[in-house]
């Protein structure tokens, strides 16, 4: 029901990003779907020790805060 409510009200207010949001939202998405896949295959398949666990782990955190950071960013926005 919330996701109807929301979607409802994005409708009328027709807002939206501007191109360069997008493309930076895109950007952050896909380095957070990257890091986020390492470090599952990393988990899933047991590669590497703890340094490279350590070195995914930091660049999905990384990537989460830089997205995290962005959405606050354009939340009045959408």
């Amino acid at each position: 029901m919330l996701n109807r409510e929301c979607a409802a009200g994005a409708a009328r207010e027709n807002k939206m990003l501007n191109a360069d949001q997008r493309y930076r939202a895109y950007q952050l998405l896909k380095e957070l779907d990257k890091s986020t896949a390492a470090l599952m295959n990393r988990v899933a398949y047991s590669h590497g020790g703890k340094i490279c666990w350590d070195e995914d782990l930091e660049a999905q955190r990384k990537a989460f805060k830089e997205w995290i950071d962005f959405a606050v960013t354009i939340r009045d926005d959408v």
